[in-house]
């Protein structure tokens, strides 16, 4: 995670703190670095960076997961023969977006209800960022997507959903959650960091890296929080 200079830092600029950040518009850095020590799902990839110095020239040989830190999922993690992360349309992950802030143990079909209709991007702000889950261990209490809020999700066609965690999905719910939102077209963005943002409307750029054939891959993400209309 960022040290707490920078995680107060807007991404627009030098000097000015996170409330400065909010009501001025700049664009927020959400995602996590990658470090060692970062948290990784269970039985995937540790990541590790391993750096060479020769005739004054640095370079670095990475080894990670694609679904280490801040990543997006594409369709392929879950669906056989579906589009890889490389054919990630940029409509589909960047634009208009809405971060809805959830403050139970769970993300349930009650809360998908509390979503303005017609927001084609659905950030999910849970108690996973207070936590600085990217801080510490693998989070066995995460909170995420139950299969019900995932198929009433699923139900509004949404182009993108993000969530705080490694995972879009509550504990053991991860098959009928991704397969819910992932066949309804949406795109999962996972491994946020969103503490301090408000909830209601943003703009959001997400990029992920091009891997060829790829079921997800880590990805940068940013958000512009502004007055709801």
């Amino acid at each position: 995670m960022p040290h707490a200079s920078d995680r107060d830092r807007p991404a627009g600029g030098e000097g000015a703190g996170w409330s400065a950040g909010v009501a001025d518009g700049a664009w927020l850095d959400v995602s996590v670095p990658l470090r060692e020590g970062i948290p990784h799902w269970p039985g995937e990839t540790a990541y590790q960076c391993r750096v060479r110095e020769a005739d004054g020239v640095r370079t670095s040989e990475l080894s990670l997961g694609t679904h280490t830190g801040t990543h997006v999922d594409a369709p392929l993690h879950f669906l056989p023969g579906a589009a890889g992360v490389d054919e990630a349309a940029p409509a589909r992950l960047c634009g208009d977006a809405f971060v809805l802030r959830v403050l139970g143990p769970a993300v349930e079909a009650a809360d998908i209800g509390r979503l303005p209709t017609g927001v084609r991007r659905v950030l999910l702000r849970t108690r996973n960022s207070d936590r600085a889950w990217a801080e510490g261990p693998h989070l066995e209490d995460h909170v995420g997507l139950t299969a019900e809020a995932a198929r009433a999700l699923a139900a509004r066609r949404p182009s993108l959903v993000g969530i705080d965690y490694l995972s879009v999905a509550a504990p053991g719910a991860a098959r009928p959650v991704h397969e819910a939102l992932l066949g309804a077209g949406a795109w999962v963005l996972e491994g946020l960091d969103l503490r301090g943002v408000p909830e209601g409307p943003c703009e959001l750029l997400c990029l992920p890296l091009r891997i060829e054939g790829g079921d997800g891959a880590p990805a940068r993400a940013f958000v512009r929080p502004r007055a709801a209309a």
